[in-house]
Parts: structure tokens; C-alpha cells; sequence
């Protein structure tokens, strides 16, 4: 089938979304200005926070990504790089740190060259970050709360999942195993697996294909924006879970519905969950 392209840019990355999908990407350039004090307002131009219970039809397969999500690392991430930004003489405030939720390396680059100028010392950033990051991974990995009960209920239903996720897929599966959670996954798929991070629909897509399924027909829960608008971009059906970066309502692309937590997988594939 052929499609006539939108295009938008996000965080300087020009994105091509198919006008003929019901959900077309409608973020602004700026959209990472204001994860920080407000929650999304509920209006017409996005799902409502969802509450009842009802059954769905099953999508082909689950996507999920990982930080923020299944596990309660972004926190872990955000001191990290408070303590990297002291060592290496570059502060670096809470808003822009949350504007850096969900962003692989690559992206993470442009925007804190395009935040500090060409001077900042990226590499070396990194370097001390990742030091700063593991050697708290390596103490524990927090499971976000009905994680475990949805995709308990995911696979009760016999649906395969995957993880697609801004992190390496080496040590994604690694923060998984630590949790206890990368048995509950088919695939596992990490920035190192395609050409193009998140917010391109690359990862999702990738993560589709190898579960044998189109995005379009799975379903994808996210919670940040860079995320969201991949997800929305790869045409699956997009959900937000809420956790660190708060994101405007007007922000959200057009078409992701917002959600409390993964609880509501298991209402949806009616499973009871435990909570």
C-alpha cells in the first residue's frame, strides 16, 4: 500500500509518519520543555485517562518499553547524572534532566550540545555516567508496581512481548535478569539493534518484526515522550504510563491514551489482577 508522508522534526530529528494512519504525529520541536510541573490535562485531543474495566480485543503482540516502565531505574538515571554533572564541572538542572528520559545516546548528544554548545564535554559525560549508572543497577533493580501481574496476564492469554528500549541491548537484558523479569520476554531489543533511536519509529518496528507481527497491530506502552512518538510513528496503538517526566497534554502525539499503570493489561485481557 502506498501512503503520503508527514514529516516532523523532534529534538532535530526529522521523523516521516503515513498521513492514511489514524494517528499522525502532532509534537512540537519543543515539546521536551515541560515534562517537569504539570500533569496532562484530559481533553478532546487525546484519550482520556483510562478507568473502567473492560474487556479488548487482543492486538497481535506487546511492546513494552523498559526504563520508567517495567522498572524503576529512571530515578537511579536522574542521579547519575546529578552526580556526573558535578564531576565534570557542567551543571545540568532537573528540568533538562528530564528532558533526557528516553533518549538514546545518539539524540541524548544533540540535545545537550544543542543545550550547552558545541563545548560540552559529551564523551566524557558518558564515560562517568555509565559508571555512575551501573554500579547503582548493580545494587538491585526496582520492579514498577503490576508489572509483574500484566505480563503474568500477557502470557495467560498467549501473547508473545517484546522490549524495545533505549538502553544497549546487552545490558537491557542484564537490568532485566537482575529484576526477574527477562524471562516474561520473547525478544529484547536494544538501541544497538537499529539505526535510528527513539523518538524514530525504528525500535518498535524492529521489535515487531522480530515477534513476527506489524507494529500496526500490536500494542505499545511508553513513558516518555521521545518514546510515545516512536510508538506512534510505528503505528502500534500507543499508551502512556506516567512516571517521572510529566508531559502537557497538548504534548502528547495524537491518539496515545493515557493509563495509571499495567494494571490495566491485565483488565483488558481479563485477568484479575492481585495489585
Amino acid at each position: 500500500m502506498g501512503y503520503d508522508f508527514v514529516a516532523r522534526t523532534i529534538n532535530g530529528f526529522t521523523l516521516k509518519s503515513p498521513l492514511s494512519r489514524a494517528r499522525t504525529i502532532k509534537v512540537k520541536k519543543s515539546s521536551y520543555a515541560n515534562f517537569l510541573n504539570q500533569p496532562p490535562s484530559n481533553s478532546a485531543s487525546s484519550e482520556k485517562l483510562y478507568s473502567g474495566k473492560s474487556r479488548r480485543d487482543h492486538p497481535a503482540a506487546i511492546l513494552f518499553d523498559m526504563d520508567g516502565l517495567l522498572i524503576d531505574s529512571e530515578r537511579m538515571a536522574q542521579e547519575a547524572t546529578f552526580v556526573t554533572a558535578r564531576v565534570i564541572g557542567h551543571p545540568i538542572s532537573e528540568a533538562v534532566a528530564l528532558r533526557m528520559i528516553g533518549l538514546g545516546s545518539d539524540a541524548l548528544g544533540r540535545m545537550l550540545i544543542a543545550e550547552f554548545g558545541e563545548q560540552f564535554p559529551f564523551d566524557e559525560y558518558q564515560r562517568v555516567w555509565n559508571e555512575q549508572y551501573q554500579a547503582r543497577v548493580n545494587k538491585g533493580v526496582p520492579v514498577k508496581s503490576g508489572v509483574v501481574d500484566a505480563l503474568a496476564a500477557v502470557r495467560a492469554a498467549g501473547l508473545r512481548s517484546a522490549v524495545a528500549t533505549s538502553t544497549s541491548t546487552h545490558f537491557a537484558r542484564h537490568k532485566l535478569e537482575k529484576a526477574g523479569l527477562l524471562v516474561h520476554f520473547d525478544v529484547v531489543v536494544g538501541r544497538d539493534a537499529v539505526v535510528h533511536g527513539k523518538p524514530a519509529p525504528d525500535l518498535y518496528l524492529h521489535a515487531a518484526g522480530r515477534l513476527g507481527f506489524a507494529a500496526a497491530h500490536c500494542w505499545a506502552f511508553e513513558d516518555s515522550l521521545p518514546g510515545l512518538t516512536a510508538a506512534v510513528a510505528s503505528g502500534a496503538r500507543a499508551h502512556w504510563v506516567p512516571d517521572l517526566a510529566h508531559i502537557q497534554e497538548h504534548e502528547l502525539p495524537s491518539g496515545v491514551e493515557t493509563i495509571e499503570s499495567l494494571h490495566t493489561i491485565c483488565e483488558w485481557l481479563s485477568i484479575e489482577s492481585k495489585r
